[in-house]
């Protein structure tokens, strides 16, 4: 046996000192390093046949890769993470086997988690050598309901059973109002639980037995109820046993409180037991792939396509998966002393993110439609002005010759003409070509570079790139660029999330957006749909939120804000008496600590702090004799 670690751009002291440490004795003298160094321009075909050449010329049985596009190419998978640890069979040389692992570099911030899964792999290896399945996950009890007898005795043993359950559901879109259960998990341990049919796609009466029968279990059930990413199963949970349309505030309620009782979440528990700075995945099959092995290799995209035993059980794999992911963080979680944060904080923020997803935000049809036509016209002239350009205009003739000689040397016998592209143009998105003219034409400094270290077309660029011509010609056509790729992002971004509007009963139409708490590294939201993506700072921010609002004439929208929040949380935690007088006697913050900062600087602001936009009249206090005072102090934690 024979066992190669490539590097794959990593160093092999990186190897030696931080993956040799974590390889068995038995096998650590058959391991050799080899240098397997890859770049952005390296094709699949090229890793190929350099694997190739090293495997024939080293008779190797067993290699180890740390970078994901050699282990794509070599074994023709399309992802790579799910396969941590496991030995996959090369396409290439099928006696060789593939073992993934993370890259050493990594490390530094993940040093548990990464040393778990290369140590892993090397006893895959030894295991897989010696004739051993490796594979741990055994499935001791799967029920299957199908028929409604059979769902409503499944749900009827599963109270009885008066014990903690994990919860899964597939359902036939990522959208709450249009998802439905297509079936439903439970699973009481590792290795036992049930799977139910439930194929509600709405308005399908074979469903409306099921749905009574599982709204009645949640309403009775009285343990824990363990979820993974619960911000979307409960999401359509909710909406689709407890909320009649759209605009049901009271069947969201009603859901929402017999949710927020019993649900846990191991995606927020693992997100605080885990070190987030390390970017780790918080997906359910990464999470468990080391308990259920690479049971989904791709995620399901269309329920209704996979034959319903199989759909069954891979839901059931994913609610008893559920369970390890729980056994293996939840005590990290307590012995880090996150479970304060996780009870106080992170789940009671989970359901107020659920009646978010479930309420959505309200739009105008109308004015979304206006907002459209405004940013179209205006997408028109400034590309009517860029193809006018004489310099547009040499650049399109040049494409075009270039064309008609390219074209000439594919041909053999037919010869075609400058009369023949007609189709050839100047794209405007494409940066290929954009490049091409600014820098090669136009002959423009290169002042930007991309990642890939290629010349940089984008907005800031162009702006800062009309500084340094004073060709009229040119920096018209940079003016016009970016009037145009600044329209072009509204309209191809922003305007079709408000075109997928979904219309409630009253009338009044909505968007939908998922926002996720656990999906940034700060422990803010991050979120999906473009909610939080909206313009802040460009020119037609508040054209695009004009889009935003009621059209049912007995609603109003109103917003809010805290001010100076921060601030304020950190007077409160710091108890520093100066911070906390600021707000104590009612002064502005920002006033206070510019008069405090550069008091020199601003001779007109006088030496009496209640001149500086003081708010004293918010802390009057009318005595029982009917004088007047001030609040001094509040009663506060000690």
């Amino acid at each position: 046996m024979s066992i190669a670690i490539l590097t794959c751009n990593n160093t092999i002291t990186q190897i030696k000192s931080r993956v040799y440490p974590l390889i068995p004795e038995p096998i650590k003298e058959l391991v050799s390093i080899h240098q397997f160094d890859i770049n952005k321009g390296s094709t699949s075909e090229s890793i190929r046949l350099r694997f190739k050449v090293l495997v024939q010329t080293n008779t190797l049985k067993y290699i180890i890769v740390t970078d994901s596009k050699v282990f794509k190419a070599i074994t023709g998978q399309t992802k790579a993470k799910v396969f941590y640890s496991e030995l996959v069979m090369s396409t290439i040389e099928k006696s060789v086997y593939i073992i993934y692992i993370p890259p050493a570099s990594q490390m530094y911030y993940n040093p548990e988690g990464v040393t778990e899964i290369i140590k892993r792999g090397f006893t895959n290896i030894e295991n897989h050598h010696m004739g051993i399945t490796s594979n741990t996950f055994n499935m001791k009890t799967e029920l299957y309901g199908i028929t409604d007898t059979e769902v409503a005795d499944l749900l009827t043993m599963l109270l009885d059973k008066q014990c903690d359950l994990t919860c899964d559901i597939e359902a036939f879109s990522l959208s709450h109002y249009s998802a439905g259960i297509g079936t439903i998990s439970f699973a009481w341990n590792k290795e036992e639980g049930v799977a139910l049919s439930i194929a509600n796609l709405f308005n399908d009466p074979t469903s409306v037995t099921k749905i009574k029968l599982l709204k009645s279990f949640f309403n009775n059930f009285k343990h824990r109820l363990i979820f993974h990413n619960s911000g979307y199963d409960i999401t359509v949970l909710i909406y689709t046993l407890y909320m009649a349309h759209l605009e049901d505030t009271e069947g969201l309620l009603e859901g929402l409180n017999v949710f927020s009782k019993i649900s846990q979440d191991t995606l927020l528990i693992t997100y605080l037991a885990m070190n987030s700075t390390a970017r780790n995945s918080l997906g359910l099959k990464d999470l468990a792939q080391e308990f259920a092995g690479n049971y989904a290799l791709e995620d399901i995209k269309d329920i209704t396509k996979i034959p319903l035993p199989k759909l069954l059980k891979y839901n059931l794999i994913d609610a008893m998966s559920t369970w390890y992911v729980l056994e293996k963080y939840y005590p990290k979680l307590i012995s880090d002393g996150q479970k304060e944060v996780y009870e106080n904080i992170f789940r009671p923020a989970m359901f107020e993110v659920i009646q978010m997803q479930l309420t959505g935000m309200p739009v105008i049809p109308n004015r979304i439609l206006e907002v459209k036509s405004t940013l179209q016209s205006l997408s028109d002239v400034a590309t009517e002005n860029i193809i006018n350009n004489p310099l547009v205009i040499d650049f399109i003739q040049l494409l075009k010759e270039e064309w008609v000689v390219t074209r000439n040397n594919t041909l053999k016998v037919k010869r075609v003409t400058l009369e023949d592209a007609t189709d050839v143009s100047f794209n405007l998105n494409s940066g290929k070509q954009l490049t091409k003219f600014l820098y090669t034409v136009l002959e423009l400094p290169v002042i930007n570079t991309t990642e890939s270290k290629q010349p940089s077309t984008d907005n800031e660029t162009l702006r800062a790139l009309s500084k340094h011509t004073e060709d009229k010609a040119i920096q018209d056509f940079l003016n016009n660029l970016v009037d145009y790729k600044d329209v072009d992002k509204m309209l191809t971004t922003f305007i079709p999330l408000l075109e997928r509007h979904v219309t409630g009963k009253s009338g009044q139409a909505y968007i939908f957006g998922s926002l996720r708490l656990g999906g940034t590294i700060s422990g803010r939201l991050s979120s999906t749909g473009g909610l939080q993506q909206l313009p802040a700072n460009s020119r037609f921010s508040k054209l695009i939120k004009s889009c935003f609002g009621t059209s049912v004439s007995d609603w109003i929208m109103t917003g809010l804000d805290f001010s100076s929040l921060e601030a304020k949380i950190g007077a409160l935690l710091t108890r520093d008496p100066a911070k906390m007088d600021v707000y104590l006697y009612g002064y502005d913050s920002h006033c206070f600590n510019t008069y405090i900062y550069f008091k020199d600087k601003l001779p007109y602001i006088t030496d009496k702090l209640n001149k500086i936009d003081p708010k004293r009249e918010y802390y009057k206090v009318t005595k029982d004799d009917g004088s007047v005072d001030y609040v001094t102090d509040l009663d506060l934690p000690k």
